[in-house]
Parts: C-alpha cells; structure tokens; sequence
C-alpha cells in the first residue's frame, strides 16, 4: 500500500475477516471522518466496487458503528457486534440504480 495508507497517516487500519474475505477497517476514534478523506473514501470504493463482483464487502467501524462502503456511496448500518449480519438488497433511488442495506440481528 502507498504510504499515505499506513495507519499513522490514514488514521484507519484495514484487515480481511478470515472467513468471509470481507475487509473490515478500523478508524481511530479521533478522527472519525478520516476514512472518507481523499484518496481513501474513493480507493475504498473502488476496492468496494472489486469486491462485490466476488460477493464480499467493505464495512467501516467508528467504535461499533458500522458504515458499507459501496461503489457509488456509503450506507451507515449502525451499532454492530460480531452477532449482528446484514442484508444488501437493489433499490432505486432519485439518481436511478442504488442500493439497500439493512442490519440483522
């Protein structure tokens, strides 16, 4: 990774969960907003983009607050353990195609 993605700089730290290959990102509490900076919030996305053609996901975590990154947005999930899953469904919003995310505990 560039040097900017380094945790002292990027203030966020990225791991692949073992079982499911989603990349989870741990964001210092700090700085809470770091994550959607430039160039992170459109690498993220673009890595999003990647790994939803492979059914994987990347999940942000401020605290326990979780956010899914998406290719074109970021949908806050809310307050997640690690018994809580989602559910990623198609919608249409004003701008055409989007999508849907909703926790389940």
């Amino acid at each position: 990774m560039p040097a900017e993605w380094k945790p002292d700089r990027a203030r966020f730290v990225l791991s692949v969960f073992p079982t499911n290959g989603f990349v989870y990102g741990q964001v210092d509490p700090g700085s809470p907003g770091a994550w959607r900076r430039a160039p992170y919030f459109d690498g993220l996305r673009a890595m999003a983009k990647t790994l939803l053609e492979q059914k994987r996901h990347v999940i942000m975590f401020v605290g326990d607050q979780a956010t899914l990154v998406m290719p074109d947005e970021a949908l806050p999930l809310g307050a997640m353990t690690a018994n809580d899953n989602f559910r990623i469904e198609p919608a249409f919003g004003p701008n055409g195609p989007t999508w849907r995310a909703t926790k389940i505990s």
